[in-house]
């Protein structure tokens, strides 16, 4: 079931009609005819652990090519804590990907806004992309969890961040906006 999301994704991040699933031993491959300049997007993919190159000369050759994502942030941070009802990232992380493959970009930076933030699943790969991100959050034990999660994990790897509330009412919740600023990052 994996490689048909796989499959999905690469169809709709890269526009491609040859994908194909293959099972070689214990491994579950997906090949798929790209240019070597698109190893830096596909590094990204939720499903990638490596990728490789096929030479066919006089035998049939695998090499793994030496990709590294360009990420913002330490996998530590996007990774946290668990929690019951956490999205999986692997999720988080391809609806981010499909988001920036058919969004029209008029600025250098894409804005994300995530209204029901929760504990900033979605706000920390945001970051992790470089991109903008917004969460709204109705429930303040969320927010409390976010920022003890992340003021832990920038304290750890040294990272100068700021947080700003905006609150707004509605009814008898209370509604809040963090903003998560991540200084010195690129984005």
């Amino acid at each position: 079931m994996l490689h048909m999301v796989a499959e999905a994704e690469l169809r709709a991040c890269f526009q491609v009609e040859h994908v194909e699933h293959v099972t070689l031993g214990p491994l579950d491959l997906i090949e798929v005819d790209l240019p070597l300049s698109a190893a830096s997007g596909l590094i990204r993919f939720s499903w990638v652990q490596a990728i490789f190159e096929v030479k066919v000369q006089d035998k049939f050759t695998l090499s793994c090519l030496d990709v590294q994502a360009d990420y913002q942030l330490p996998a530590a941070l996007v990774w946290g804590q668990k929690y019951r009802g956490k999205p999986h990232e692997f999720v988080t992380q391809l609806a981010i990907n499909l988001v920036l493959s058919t969004a029209e970009h008029d600025r250098k930076y894409p804005t994300l806004l995530d209204p029901m933030a929760g504990h900033g699943t979605t706000l920390l790969w945001a970051a992790r992309y470089g991109i903008n991100a917004y969460g709204v959050e109705l429930e303040p034990q969320s927010i409390d969890h976010f920022e003890r999660d992340v003021k832990r994990q920038t304290k750890l790897h040294r990272i100068k961040h700021s947080t700003q509330h905006s609150a707004s009412k509605k009814g008898k919740k209370e509604g809040v906006a963090v903003t998560l600023n991540l200084l010195g990052l690129k984005a």
